[in-house]
């Protein structure tokens, strides 16, 4: 097992980012969702943000790409419980 100092490496958790994810949810009484648009886009002034698939489809969003190379046959996000990861 490594042990480091806080603050000495960065590593990225699935897990830490869903549980986060809860907490605020639980802290701030709605959604991930409506506490990502309304504590962090709109007050930045992010026009064309969106953590919703039926927002990201409102502008210009990326297709997945497979093998080939060819786009994606279909588009998914993850169920709102994983969406902060």
């Amino acid at each position: 097992m490594l042990n480091l100092a806080t603050g000495a490496t960065f590593s990225y958790s699935n897990t830490g980012l869903v549980l986060a994810g809860r907490v605020i949810e639980k802290l701030t009484g709605g959604t991930g969702d409506a506490a990502g648009r309304d504590r962090i886009a709109t007050p930045l002034g992010l026009a064309h943000t969106g953590t919703l698939p039926e927002e990201a489809l409102l502008h210009r969003a990326a297709s997945g790409h497979v093998p080939g190379p060819s786009v994606a046959p279909q588009w998914s996000c993850p169920g709102r419980s994983a969406r902060p990861a």
